[in-house]
C-alpha cells in the first residue's frame, strides 16, 4: 500500500516499519465509481486478467523504494482539485500535467509501483472517509 500523499514526515521513516497487521480481504466489493470510469478511458490499464489480491512482501530495500515513489510523487504533483483542475466533481487520471488530487496520485504511485515490478494484485485502491467526512483514494 502506497503512503497517502497527505502522509507526515514523520510516517515517511526510512526504517522498515514493524506492521502489527494487516488489512485482510474478506469478501468482493464492487470497485470505486471514478476507477470504473478511468477505465473506460484507460482501458489499457484496466483489461488485464483478474488476479487474486496478495500481499506485497516487503523487506528493506521494497520498503526504501515505496518511500522514494510515494515521495517522488508527493513532490511532483501539485495539489488542486478536479473541479478547479478539470471543471467537474470528479475525474481518475494520471497527472500527466503535474496537477490533480488524491486519486490522482494514487494512480500514479501505483502505476510507478508497477512499473518497479511490485505485482498489481498487491496494489488495490480503495476510497475512504476522513474525520471530517470528505473522501479519499488510497
Amino acid at each position: 500500500v502506497a503512503l497517502s500523499a497527505a502522509a507526515p514526515a514523520s510516517a515517511q521513516s526510512q526504517a522498515l516499519p514493524q506492521l502489527a497487521s494487516t488489512a485482510m480481504i474478506t469478501s468482493e466489493t464492487l470497485p470505486p465509481i471514478g476507477w470504473v470510469q478511468f477505465c473506460a478511458e484507460s482501458p489499457q490499464d484496466c483489461e488485464v486478467a483478474t488476479l487474486a489480491p496478495q500481499p506485497a512482501a516487503i523487506d528493506e530495500r521494497r520498503w526504501k523504494q515505496l518511500l522514494r515513489i510515494n515521495r517522488d510523487v508527493n513532490d511532483e504533483i501539485e495539489p488542486v482539485s478536479d473541479l478547479e483542475h478539470w471543471g467537474m466533481l470528479e475525474k481518475w487520471s494520471y497527472p500527466e500535467d503535474g496537477k490533480g488530487d488524491c486519486e490522482d496520485y494514487v494512480l500514479e504511485k501505483r502505476r510507478r509501483l508497477i512499473e518497479a515490478g511490485w505485482p498489481r494484485q498487491s496494489l488495490l485502491i480503495t476510497v475512504v472517509r476522513d474525520r471530517k467526512g470528505d473522501g479519499h483514494a488510497v
